[in-house]
């Protein structure tokens, strides 16, 4: 359950090693974004969509702030300076809901300072610090799959990112409750 638990870690959430190297590197432009760039997704300025094929999943995201795309096996990565967003699904044997992806995740790498975490039956959301980064992560169970984003960026961005957080989790939408395995 443990080996588990880490393996779902590493393929739904951010990946800390590569973040921590990359914020060491933030540009200066980055620092002095424009606040256009991370308003809402309803103001539709700088804000786009990704559909995720296999699952259905949605997600808007500030493309200036995530201007690399990169496949991951489950899902999409967004790379920008210091900042990482993932969108992923995957089938989960085992998973009904909040509760039992919790219990999942607990004891797994990466959630040791976890500072908020409410959930409902069949979603959860986790968010704290990994380092010197701020993690915000919400999933949702459906059917089968488990589907989120995992958003990582450096705490002393949190001005902008703050506010990026808050469009990505009102635009995310769960896809289908079932993909193929």
């Amino acid at each position: 359950m443990r080996a588990f638990a880490a393996t779902l870690r590493t393929i739904l959430g951010a990946t800390a090693t590569a973040l921590l190297i990359a914020a060491t590197s933030l540009a200066t432009a980055a620092i002095l974004m424009p606040a256009s760039v991370v308003a809402a997704p309803q103001s539709g300025q700088g804000w786009t969509t990704y559909a995720d094929p296999r699952s259905g999943a949605r997600i808007a995201y500030p493309e200036k702030l995530f201007p690399k795309e990169t496949p991951l096996a489950y899902g999409t990565a967004f790379v920008g300076d210091g900042a990482r967003l993932e969108i992923s699904a995957r089938v989960v044997e085992g998973v009904d809901g909040a509760v039992d992806l919790r219990a999942l995740m607990r004891g797994t790498d990466g959630y040791e300072n976890v500072t908020y975490s409410p959930q409902g039956r069949n979603w959860l959301v986790v968010s704290g610090y990994r380092g010197s980064d701020i993690f915000y992560e919400k999933f949702f169970v459906r059917g089968d799959t488990v589907q989120g984003f995992s958003l990582q960026y450096p705490a002393s961005m949190r001005d902008t990112y703050d506010r990026v957080v808050e469009g990505v989790e009102d635009s995310f939408r769960a896809g289908r409750r079932e993909m193929s395995r």
